[in-house]
């Protein structure tokens, strides 16, 4: 792989450089290395080498949520085919109910360390966008690196994205059914675009306007 920006493990980062890869291992790294005879060659101008892999769709960091009797109950199914049963973390202050709270931000609550963490490390994993898991509105999620003794230490970047999931929220409370998960995501896409357009109407002229309030 040549002419890539190489960001090694301990050194600096090669703007310009050479990766060998012989028989699945790294052979060379550097500015100066040059591609053996028999290497087949790809050119690697414009994009950049990592020293490890990055999981786009992870829950690293994130702490589990504490299982209650009888959760899950009446969600129709639904938890056990996508795996969680309660959000794995809640906004005291929010007006929505737990599990429609986009609001949520991973770098709020990721926690360093732990197995599954080293798990991932061990496995070659060195960075990951990890994001709470829920009902629907499961959170913003932040690109982190897996070293680190805080969370300040492990954050890249933040927020990155939003979280959207199919599962209803089940016991009596809605969106209880999958149709009902797809209408309240709809409407709520919908009271924040609303939300946006009052804004830029007040920003414009607020003379004679009420400042708009969130959804």
């Amino acid at each position: 792989l040549t002419g890539a920006r190489i960001v090694t493990v301990s050194g600096p980062v090669i703007e310009r450089g050479t990766v060998v890869v012989r028989d699945g291992l790294i052979a060379a790294v550097g500015a100066n290395v040059p591609a053996p005879p028999d290497a087949r060659v790809i050119d690697g101008a414009g994009l950049t080498v990592y020293p490890g892999i990055i999981d786009a769709n992870t829950t690293l960091g994130i702490p589990r949520p504490t299982p209650t009797p009888g959760a899950g109950q009446g969600q129709g199914g639904f938890a056990g085919l996508f795996g969680q049963t309660a959000p794995s973390a809640v906004s005291p202050n929010s007006t929505q109910p737990p599990g429609l709270q986009p609001e949520l931000l991973a770098a709020d609550i990721i926690r360093p360390g732990g197995d599954e963490i080293e798990a991932a490390r061990n496995a070659g994993i060195t960075a990951a966008q990890t994001a709470p898991r829920g009902n629907v509105f499961l959170g913003q999620s932040a690109v982190i690196n897996l070293s680190g003794d805080s969370p300040q230490q492990m954050i890249v970047r933040s927020p990155v994205a939003v979280y959207v999931g199919l599962t209803p929220l089940g016991q009596g409370q809605y969106p209880g059914s999958l149709m009902g998960v797809l209408t309240s995501v709809r409407q709520m896409l919908l009271d924040a675009r609303r939300y946006k357009e009052a804004n830029e109407i007040y920003e414009r002229s607020p003379r004679g306007l009420r400042r708009p309030t969130r959804p």
